[in-house]
């Protein structure tokens, strides 16, 4: 591949200020590159202190023709984060056939197929569904996707046990969360399966379930503990015009405590403005483990520009011992 060819393709792209999801740099009728990402700096303000999570992202993707019915692709998304450094979000290869496509790698995403229909922000989002590490973004999985018409099918399982460092997941940005969460290491495997059906009139409803073992280390005590997780979610949204509409059911168990809980969702778009609000509640063995109220706005400078500014409302503050935090989150996010 010719330099001159690549710098002139990332010339076109930087002049051409249209949001898509990336910048074709190659392409010789064969195979296809595209180069895409974000730019985020963000911040969020929690009992009168403000934590930087500044982040970037480049995402790579390659598809290559290999008969009239069959394409291979592969794809390469990295994210570095002020706080925690980088990390890989995606990495995998795989074949797509028709409706038909199976990847393997750091991959996943069934169990989000169906939360993310109540998980609509840019943030504290998903707090009661809480979908499982296997259905979201893992090493080691297959995943796989099929379409039958209205009705798209995702499954994970899979194929080795994945280490990874709680503060390195980026979830962490107090100086008392990375002090909790900075010696544990955890081991995780399991499967998970979703549905979402599509119907003409605006109406989507989701299925999901999952399961997955892991075991967890403390790595200065050395001291090791299995335990095991289930999630099952149902939701259905509408959608009408400008206006969405959502609602999502949880149930399962985490280190043997039942878990049940719902999220209401609900948007809307007018002219360059989107106002979206949440509400989430879920229980641990019957204590009130998430309530929470979540507001928020969006204004689109360009399709490809825009800004957040979202309230979290930590209703368990006063219940249960538990010291919940109100927070704020601001971004600026430009996608390319």
């Amino acid at each position: 591949m010719k330099k001159t060819i690549i710098a002139a393709a990332i010339l076109a792209a930087s002049t051409a200020g249209t949001a898509n999801a990336g910048y074709e740099i190659f392409n010789d009728g064969e195979q296809k590159v595209t180069l895409g990402g974000r730019i985020q700096p963000l911040t969020i303000h929690e009992n009168g202190n403000s934590y930087d999570l500044h982040r970037a992202r480049l995402d790579l993707k390659i598809n290559r023709t290999i008969s009239e019915t069959m394409t291979g692709f592969a794809r390469w998304e990295s994210e570095f984060r002020q706080n925690t450094g980088q990390k890989n979000i995606k990495i995998y290869a795989g074949i797509k056939s028709g409706d038909h496509s199976v990847q393997w790698g750091r991959t996943g995403g069934s169990q989000g197929l169906v939360t993310d229909m109540t998980d609509i922000t840019s943030w504290f989002g998903g707090q009661a569904t809480d979908k499982l590490s296997v259905g979201n973004e893992m090493d080691g999985v297959i995943h796989y996707t099929g379409n039958f018409g209205a009705l798209e099918v995702q499954a994970d399982v899979s194929t080795a046990r994945t280490d990874f460092e709680d503060r390195k997941e980026g979830t962490v940005w107090s100086k008392d969360s990375l002090l909790d969460n900075a010696n544990g290491k955890v081991t995780t495997e399991g499967y998970s399966v979703g549905a979402k059906y599509k119907t003409d009139m605006g109406i989507a409803f989701g299925l999901t379930a999952g399961q997955e073992e892991y075991e967890q280390t403390d790595t200065v005590s050395q001291t090791t503990s299995d335990s095991k997780a289930t999630n099952y979610v149902a939701a259905v949204s509408y959608s009408a015009g400008p206006a969405y509409f959502a609602a999502s059911y949880v149930t399962g168990e985490r280190a043997g405590v039942d878990r049940k809980g719902y999220e209401l969702a609900t948007s809307y778009k007018h002219g360059d403005m989107k106002f979206y609000g949440l509400y989430q509640d879920r229980k641990n063995d019957d204590v009130k483990a998430v309530k929470a109220i979540v507001a928020g706005a969006r204004y689109y400078f360009a399709p490809s520009l825009w800004a957040d500014v979202i309230y979290n409302f930590d209703k368990l503050k006063k219940a249960n011992g538990h010291t919940g935090k109100d927070q704020v989150f601001l971004d600026l996010r430009y996608n390319f």
